[in-house]
């Protein structure tokens, strides 16, 4: 048996309607929200509660129905009138998946097949008997027993008031006792293994004989456990398991460490805790939060886990002193307050102020060290430009932003590699290989520095680092303080040249602000191989939404090129037999300064038609200064007759003379054994000939055609007769 608080019940409970006239099922669900479909079905004997209280209700009867698989209870109304009836849960939907809840299903229909009306609703509260164990593990109050033999049980000791309200404690508090939840081997009986009960102090027994009927014995407590200690941190989120404390309790009030929030709109999640020190134990108190100084934001009216006094002050004209909340913690003595900053350029050093003043013996006061520091929100336009020499362009760079600053701001930003920290030692190291290269680009770090231009000299406000490849989209608002939330995702910081292969290039998203724009002071490009490098600016500031030039010179460049030459063609002069196989080769050697892949092609021409008789092509790829030997293998022409064959790179050719004679051979050699009968490979080599469109039997004589050759090879292996006997 075990006892929860009412009010505590409420909150895990949903209310339904019922229509006059009405017959249905209903059941409680665990609901996939995301999938609209039903997860689990709550068992009625174990899992909840249902009951209505609807004054006179006599024409509503709820009964459990244990004869239909997946139905929780049946609903009968006959009357004329609406009534309700009310469905709580034991255990929170906190311990459910993400995105599950808790529903109510109604229906006409017992299967729950069609028809069937669903609405969610949430249950904040474990009221599970050994939740309730836990709940009150370290208090003198006893909420859960184990009946004796006799069915008798006690709970003692139980809460009669509501600490922080003394106007109500002679007016009892209400539970609800329950039967049954933590022992498997029983369930409700028919939604009768609870019962509802207002306790009273001992004082007030008399005027509550509910409290008699269940056995129930209730002592007043000597002593009110009240907050005497209050702290107050940065929460970071709303979400209590991801708060990251600032300060703990007693925390040196002088200490210089800042807690940084940007102003840009967003919210700062004040944490505020207070407890009994007397009883080491964390209880609900009235909290007053302040700021020490005139601040441009605002309190947000909510709180969470506490409440929001009525009476409480909001000061957020900044002609006040303070910006002031009063605020209530909940049960376990912490609440969330809200505090909205707003978009602002200038900084401000503070302290939140967390006290309390509970009477003469219960006062304290608690700090926590704040900056609010001003922000920029940018959004975005575009960079175009060329990288070159000042005459030709330069494909195989990189190019990117070292240097840019608001123009009628005074925070400037440098991005400067960092070899220390990078896998190379030096722009000397960059490929001539552009795909090498692109990867050692997006794996170099650089440097990010926030300068306030402001002072003399200029001072860092910020520096960290980022790879190449994170400056191809970098989030400004998800690594720089001092950038907005509300500023574009991300900018193109760099381009490499998988960006740009052509040597121009364009960043489609850079900072840029409405009015004076975004000054890029200077645009940095550095060539493969070379390691040459040179700047550039934009023509003017870049504004929201506009594209401005920006052209970068690398003054002394050559651009970088693969020259292929070929050479030692063999054969250079060659005799062969129509459809005789050979071989013909080159060496090919890079005498440029790029890494490049080429093809190179075989091609041999008949010189009275001018017909391209074989086209073939391999892909090769040489770095700068390297050779290779390239083979075409089991080249053949048909034909007989005078060709040149040419073999080429995107740079360089060489040829050779070849010439084709008839062959001696008959044309039924390649298909016939030493006996010049056709063997059965043989005639399926010809039939492949004479059906592949790029193929034919070779040789034949004028007056015999491929059709006819087919059939003399497939007669002369029938028959097992000489080719020559059949074609004499």
């Amino acid at each position: 048996v075990h006892a929860v608080q009412s009010d505590r019940l409420l909150e895990n409970t949903h209310t339904t309607t019922v229509t006059p006239n009405t017959e249905e099922y209903a059941r409680v669900v665990v609901w996939n929200e995301t999938s609209n479909e039903v997860v689990d079905v709550l068992n009625v004997q174990t899992d909840y509660l249902f009951w209505s209280d609807n004054g006179n209700n006599d024409d509503v009867s709820l009964s459990q129905n244990l004869t239909i698989a997946g139905t929780g209870f049946d609903v009968d109304n006959p009357g004329a009138m609406a009534h309700s009836y009310e469905v709580s849960v034991l255990e929170p939907d906190s311990e459910l998946a993400d995105d599950h809840t808790y529903a109510v299903q109604n229906t006409s229909d017992g299967n729950f097949t069609s028809g069937v009306d669903t609405v969610a609703f949430d249950a904040q509260n474990n009221l599970t008997y050994e939740g309730t164990q836990d709940r009150y593990e370290d208090s003198q109050a006893v909420h859960t027993d184990v009946t004796n033999e006799h069915g008798d049980f006690e709970l003692l000791n139980l809460y009669t008031e509501v600490p922080g309200e003394d106007e109500r404690s002679d007016q009892g508090r209400d539970y609800v006792v329950i039967a049954g939840n933590g022992n498997p081997e029983l369930s409700y009986a028919n939604a009768r293994g609870y019962d509802n009960l207002t306790v009273y102090p001992d004082s007030q027994a008399n005027s509550g004989d509910e409290q008699y009927e269940a056995d129930l014995s209730v002592q007043q407590r000597e002593v009110t456990i009240t907050a005497d200690t209050v702290n107050v941190s940065a929460g970071g989120t709303p979400d209590v398991s991801e708060i990251v404390e600032f300060d703990e309790q007693g925390q040196d009030q002088t200490d210089d460490t800042f807690q940084q929030v940007s102003r840009d709109g967003t919210v700062d999640v004040i944490r505020v805790d207070t407890n009994s020190s007397d009883f080491d134990e964390d209880v609900a108190s009235d909290v007053t939060v302040e700021l020490a100084d005139d601040f441009d934001g605002q309190f947000l009216d909510v709180v969470l886990d506490g409440d929001l006094n009525a009476d409480s002050s909001l000061l957020l004209d900044n002609d006040q002193e303070n910006t002031t909340i009063d605020i209530s913690t909940d049960e376990n003595g912490t609440a969330y307050v809200l505090l909205q900053t707003e978009d602002n350029t200038s900084t401000l050093n503070t302290q939140k102020i967390a006290s309390i003043d509970n009477g003469a013996l219960f006062q304290d006061e608690d700090r926590s060290n704040v900056t609010f520091s001003g922000v920029l929100t940018f959004e975005s336009g575009s960079i175009s430009g060329d990288i070159s020499n000042d005459d030709e362009l330069l494909p195989n760079t990189f190019v990117w932003t070292a240097e840019f600053e608001l123009a009628d701001g005074d925070t400037a930003f440098t991005i400067n590699p960092n070899f220390t920290a990078s896998p190379i030692d030096s722009f000397d190291d960059l490929s001539n290989d552009s795909a090498v290269a692109n990867e050692q680009v997006s794996n170099l770090v650089f440097d990010f520095v926030v300068n306030d231009t402001s002072t003399t000299p200029e001072t860092t406000v910020e520096e960290f680092q980022v790879t190449g490849e994170e400056l191809k989209e970098f989030d400004m608002a998800d690594n720089v303080t001092a950038v907005s939330t509300s500023s574009d995702e991300s900018f193109n910081l760099l381009r490499s040249q998988a960006e740009h292969e052509n040597g121009d290039y364009s960043m489609d998203r850079v900072p840029a602000t409405d009015e004076d724009g975004v000054d890029y002071r200077r645009l940095a490009a550095v060539q493969y191989g070379s390691a040459d490098t040179g700047n550039g600016s934009t023509a003017e500031p870049v504004r929201t939404g506009f594209t401005v030039e920006g052209n970068v010179v690398i003054v002394g460049a050559q651009p970088l090129q693969s020259d292929f030459e070929v050479s030692n063609l063999t054969p250079q002069t060659a005799t062969v037999n129509e459809s005789e196989e050979f071989d013909v080769s080159v060496d090919v050697e890079n005498v440029g300064d790029l890494t490049d892949t080429q093809d190179i092609e075989l091609e041999i021409v008949n010189d009275s038609t001018g017909t391209v008789v074989v086209s073939e092509n391999q892909s090769v790829n040489l770095g700068s200064g390297a050779s290779d030997t390239v083979t075409f293998e089991n080249v053949s022409v048909s034909d007989a007759g005078d060709y040149t064959h040419t073999v080429s790179s995107d740079n360089d050719s060489v040829s050779g003379s070849l010439t084709v004679q008839e062959s001696d051979d008959p044309w039924y050699e390649p298909y016939t054994n030493d006996n010049d009968v056709a063997t059965l490979d043989g005639v399926l080599d010809a039939i492949d000939d004479y059906e592949d469109p790029d193929e034919e039997i070779a040789g034949l004589p004028d007056d015999l055609s491929q059709l006819d050759a087919v059939l003399l090879l497939i007669d002369s292996y029938e028959s097992d007769t000489s080719m020559d006997q059949l074609t004499s």
